[in-house]
């Protein structure tokens, strides 16, 4: 029996865990090569992504209202003059999350070039864009297959210019673009 068949998108990503059976977690490598994660490895996982913002009320509606996260946790540093909030999808002890700084003082940054974007799985691309379209929210790349591929995605940009990434998690969202 031959290596088993990575999960969707694990070679593009270069790195992915994914399950092998009885037990235990397989990487696959950017070589194609699956090997066995060591202990510190299976113990890791992404925490959160940090973005600094310039106006955090209007970051965190953008990304609670538009795109659907919740509002996790809220801690001010007066002393240090910054606000975190924490938003995702799920309990920050299961899912990775966003961590949203605002420097009290700073109310613009400069993106920068090394920057890409956040990626965010939607089950209905097309009605997902028009709803971030109809609350102010800016779509900068409307849906349609990726570049070289058949994978639906769309762009949308946060208050402060960040992209974000959406994409066709099933069969009915990309048929749904494709029209």
């Amino acid at each position: 029996m031959g290596a088993p068949v990575p999960p969707f998108g694990a070679r593009s990503l270069g790195m992915a865990a994914w399950p092998r059976l009885p037990g235990g977690w397989w990487a696959w490598s950017q070589w194609d090569h699956p090997r066995q994660l060591s202990e510190s490895e299976m113990s890791m996982r992404l925490l959160h992504t940090m973005l600094r913002v310039g106006d955090l009320e209007r970051s965190i509606a953008f990304y609670t209202e538009l795109l659907g996260m919740r509002l996790l946790r809220r801690r001010e540093n007066a002393e240090h003059r910054y606000t975190l909030a924490f938003v995702g999808y799920g309990d920050e002890r299961d899912t990775a999350v966003l961590e949203l700084t605002y420097n009290w003082d700073t109310d613009h940054y400069e993106l920068g070039t090394a920057y890409g974007h956040i990626a965010i799985g939607v089950d209905d691309i097309t009605a997902t864009c028009a709803a971030i379209r109809a609350g102010g929210g800016r779509v900068v790349r409307e849906p349609g297959p990726v570049k070289g591929g058949s994978t639906v995605i769309a762009f949308v940009e946060d208050p402060d210019g960040y992209r974000i990434e959406l994409i066709a998690t099933s069969s009915r969202a990309a048929s749904g673009a494709a029209a």
